[in-house]
């Protein structure tokens, strides 16, 4: 177990550095260097390791922050509402996790059927709007 641990470490020292590159480009420099696939799918090899070895969290894990440094184009507002995040999901037992997640949100039955709407997802594109 030693050595797993060893291995696990030595592999999220890896991959953090590895999103540094990366979120740099894509956050910094507006240029992504991975497709966003990849990037997701490093992240959750993070996730993973950090769920079997949670000491292995730390503040500059990706798990732990949303986003890099902002381009500095746009002015900082402060929003009037929390701006929420979703999970990236990979399995359908991401998705029936995700739907029992929200029926326990809105304090729902879980055998109560929610209609939802899907989209594709276009990364690197949030926006509020905010009518007066």
């Amino acid at each position: 177990m030693h050595k797993a641990k060893q291995a696990a470490e030595k592999r999220i020292l890896k991959l953090k550095a590895q999103f540094e590159d990366i979120d740099y480009a894509y956050f910094v420099l507006d240029k992504p260097i991975v497709s966003d696939a990849i990037r997701d799918s490093l992240k959750k090899e993070v996730a993973e390791i950090e769920k079997k070895y949670p000491n292995l969290i730390t503040p500059d894990s990706p798990t732990q922050r949303i986003g890099g440094k902002v381009l500095g184009k746009f002015d900082k507002i402060k929003h009037t509402h929390r701006k929420y995040s979703f999970s990236d999901v990979f399995t359908f037992n991401d998705v029936l996790e995700f739907d029992q997640r929200t029926k326990r949100f809105l304090k729902l039955f879980p055998n109560k059927d929610i209609p939802y709407t899907c989209e594709l997802k276009i990364d690197g594109l949030n926006m509020t709007l905010v009518y007066r």
